[in-house]
C-alpha cells in the first residue's frame, strides 16, 4: 500500500515538474512577444517632455480648471516612462534614435 502511495507522490511531482516546464516555456513566449509589439519608440527628450506636460496637466485637477478631465495627463506620463506610444507603433512612427553597428571613426 505504501509503494502506491509512493508512486502516487512522485507521478504528481513529475506532472508538476512537467506543467512548470509548459507554463515557463509559454511565458518565455510571451515576453518575446510582448519585446516585438513593444518595441521602444520615443526618444529621449520627447519622454522627458511628456513626464513635464503629464505633470503639468495632471496639477490642473489640483490646482487651476479643477476637472476630472486633467487626470488623462497619466497618460503622457505613463508613455513617457516605458518609453512606447500605441499611436505610434499602429502608424509606423518612431522618435528614438537609429543605433547603427558601424563603428564611429
Amino acid at each position: 500500500m505504501w509503494r502506491l502511495g509512493v508512486w502516487i507522490v512522485t507521478w504528481n511531482i513529475k506532472e508538476m515538474v512537467a506543467g512548470f516546464d509548459e507554463w515557463f516555456e509559454a511565458k518565455q513566449e510571451l515576453f518575446h512577444l510582448r519585446e516585438e509589439i513593444m518595441k521602444r519608440n520615443i526618444g529621449g527628450i520627447e519622454r522627458i517632455v511628456r513626464v513635464v506636460v503629464g505633470g503639468i496637466i495632471i496639477s490642473l485637477a489640483f490646482w487651476g480648471l479643477k476637472t476630472p478631465w486633467a487626470y488623462l495627463g497619466i497618460i503622457p506620463i505613463a508613455t513617457g516612462l516605458i518609453g512606447w506610444c500605441p499611436p505610434y507603433a499602429v502608424l509606423g512612427i518612431s522618435t528614438c534614435k537609429v543605433k547603427s553597428n558601424k563603428r564611429m571613426r
